[in-house]
């Protein structure tokens, strides 16, 4: 202890004035006391990747001013930046006197401080471009992901894109969605949410053509209406498939035994729609009309007034009665009158 207090009366001799107290209170003094900068530099061209500019954007020392100024300046709102990827330049005439004024409101000497503002600003707003090699992968990898059908029968083309293709500067994620009951064949749009930094700030519309290549039945010679199919009637080929809606046969049991409904010359592709179960009644044929109810079963002659395969509803009139009745097909020579 008696070396400490010797150690303090020496230091006083060879630093004449001072004492323990006096440099503990400079010392605070210099630490509680941040001089106020003495120029603010405001930059010519700004660069911004946000919707909105702020006063703190314009400054080029931003990073040196007191935080009680940052504040400030950030809170300032100057409107919105220019659109994406665009730049406009606007004159600096009243800057200065707007400066001078907020500093003013913080309680700050302004005959103090130096303002280095040039004639005027360029703004300018950063954007990342979504180059259209890249949407054209991402369509191609959703088409092969969500598609029926194999990627190796399938062909991708005519890819459309519409709507602006720029976004803000981040990390960009994505969503990609299509229509309901989208058959994936033809013409599919889609439409692809962009993000980023978690937020959505663009949606494109893409669209492009599917081909599909599929092996299905074709006629192998020219077929009539209302020909009844046997396997000689019929061959497998491949086709580009570019139309949705359109369900073609591929397997032979679907199609024998079916009657075609319409005349299919050869060589074309046999739709399911063109196809029939065959007719068991014409009409004008004699059929028998079946009413049964509980043990009560009766039967009466008729006559068909329409065509109809099994299970068909169609009118016929009983001969008797001559009345027009709703029946169903059962087969080819009779027809069930439901109570």
């Amino acid at each position: 202890m008696k070396g400490f207090v010797l150690a303090l009366v020496l230091f006083g001799s060879l630093f004449g004035g001072f004492t323990a107290e006096s440099m503990a209170e400079q010392a605070a003094s210099s630490m509680s006391s941040t001089p106020e900068p003495s120029v603010i530099q405001v930059r010519s061209i700004v660069e911004t990747s946000e919707e909105t500019l702020t006063l703190y954007d314009l400054l080029d020392n931003a990073h040196a001013l007191p935080p009680l100024w940052i504040q400030k300046f950030q809170s300032i709102s100057l409107g919105p930046s220019p659109s994406l990827g665009s730049e406009k330049a606007v004159r600096t005439d009243h800057l200065a006197p707007y400066l001078k004024k907020v500093l003013t409101s913080l309680g700050v000497q302004t005959d103090t401080v130096y303002f280095s503002i040039p004639e005027r600003i360029v703004l300018r707003r950063k954007a990342a471009v979504l180059e259209a090699e890249f949407i054209e992968n991402l369509y191609r990898a959703y088409i092969d992901d969500h598609a029926p059908w194999n990627a190796s029968e399938m062909e991708i083309r005519d890819i459309v894109i519409s709507g602006l293709a720029s976004i803000p500067d981040g990390h960009v994620t994505h969503e990609i969605e299509a229509p309901q009951n989208t058959s994936f064949v033809g013409v599919v749009p889609v439409t692809m949410h962009f993000f980023v930094d978690g937020q959505k700030v663009r949606s494109l519309r893409v669209a492009g053509k599917v081909l599909v290549r599929r092996t299905v039945l074709h006629a192998s010679q020219n077929l009539r209406r209302h020909t009844i199919l046997e396997p000689e009637h019929v061959e497998l080929r491949e086709i580009t498939v570019s139309e949705p809606g359109k369900i073609y046969a591929t397997r032979l049991e679907d199609v024998v035994g079916k009657r075609v409904v319409r005349p299919v010359r050869a060589g074309q592709p046999l739709e399911m729609a063109f196809l029939a179960k065959p007719l068991c009644v014409t009409s004008g044929k004699p059929v028998t009309i079946l009413y049964q109810e509980g043990p009560l079963k009766l039967s009466a002659r008729g006559e068909s007034k329409d065509n109809g395969a099994q299970g068909d509803w169609i009118r016929v009139v009983n001969l008797a009665s001559k009345k027009i009745l709703k029946v169903q097909v059962l087969d080819e020579d009779t027809v069930l009158l439901k109570p």
